[in-house]
């Protein structure tokens, strides 16, 4: 341990998430042009079934501006982004989440390269 670093246990470590708007950004704020995440949610689940097959999370986008946090719960890495394709993507390892600040009807897209693994979704349209 280097002098003067304090170490803490895994399970006492902050969980950090970024937020990224639809191009890709890093936001600051969880708020979109002074509006607040206040409207309907929803919580869900997608599985991978199939290796290196991109599925859209969540299954059926919302009509509204929305807040969407994908928590990868797997033992497994996966990839996330824009487009519906297994050949591009931003890692998110396991245990990570990511937030992202989507218009109305977007999505976003998760593969693995492994079949049968399950990652969580939360969103929050914003009004």
């Amino acid at each position: 341990m280097e002098q003067g670093v304090a170490r803490r246990r895994l399970s006492e470590e902050p969980i950090s998430a970024k937020i990224v708007d639809s191009s890709g950004n890093v936001i600051d704020q969880f708020y979109i042009d002074d509006q607040y995440p206040a409207g309907t949610g929803s919580n869900g689940s997608v599985t991978l079934t199939n290796a290196d097959t991109a599925y859209a999370v969540p299954p059926t986008a919302p009509t509204k501006k929305y807040i969407l946090v994908v928590y990868n719960n797997s033992d497994t890495d996966i990839y996330w982004g824009y487009e519906n394709s297994a050949s591009n993507g931003v890692i998110l390892e396991s245990g990570e989440k990511v937030a992202l600040d989507l218009g109305a009807n977007q999505q976003v897209y998760c593969y693995c390269s492994s079949a049968g693994k399950t990652i969580v979704f939360s969103y929050k349209e914003v009004e």
